[in-house]
């Protein structure tokens, strides 16, 4: 049977409960701390390679946009060059029409009128523009030759017939038409 003094609680079973009890939640308490400091150094060594991740990627991101502005700064001029080309919106209208009507008093077929270049020159009388153009007519020797009278006699500006092509075997005839005038 067991004895009633080994039942009774004494100040030294109470000091070594207490002592047991204190030990077990300081090893808990060191563990804990123990797994913060191994944490707080993983997330520590982690935020560095994130922050050094970072660097990297925002370094390749301005200089991808570096890139893209160079990008967007050529195609801009290329758009600026391609619009620039164009002529004036009734400048193509009013040669075509007026070739169309010299193709038809010729007895000629107009195939195309297609601007080549442009430049301006500067005269004692001021800035002059010079176009020229590429004309492609189907026709003899004979109306393709009235055509390009007809359209130096018929110009209100001033227009000089170059590079004259005639292939009678073709029926067709192409030149270049160079057309001057003031600038405003």
């Amino acid at each position: 049977m067991i004895d009633q003094n080994q039942r009774k609680v004494t100040p030294l079973r109470i000091a070594l409960t207490g002592s047991a009890i204190t030990a077990a939640l300081l090893i808990f308490l060191v563990v804990a701390a123990y797994q913060r400091n191994t944490a707080s150094a993983t997330i520590q060594n982690d935020l560095e390679t994130i922050r050094a991740n970072f660097s990297q990627r925002k370094e390749a991101d301005l200089s991808r946009i570096a890139v893209l502005e160079e990008e967007l700064a050529q195609a801009q001029n290329e758009v600026q060059e391609l619009q620039e080309s164009f002529p004036e919106l009734g400048e193509p209208f009013a040669l075509y029409n007026q070739g169309q009507e010299l193709a038809v008093r010729s007895q000629v077929t107009l195939i195309g009128i297609s601007r080549m270049d442009s430049e301006l020159l500067d005269t004692d009388q001021g800035l002059i523009q010079s176009t020229s153009y590429a004309i492609q007519l189907q026709g003899d020797t004979k109306t393709c030759l009235a055509y390009i009278q007809s359209l130096e006699d018929s110009s209100l500006q001033s227009v000089s017939p170059d590079d004259i092509s005639i292939s009678p075997l073709n029926k067709q005839c192409e030149f270049t038409a160079r057309v001057f005038g003031l600038l405003d």
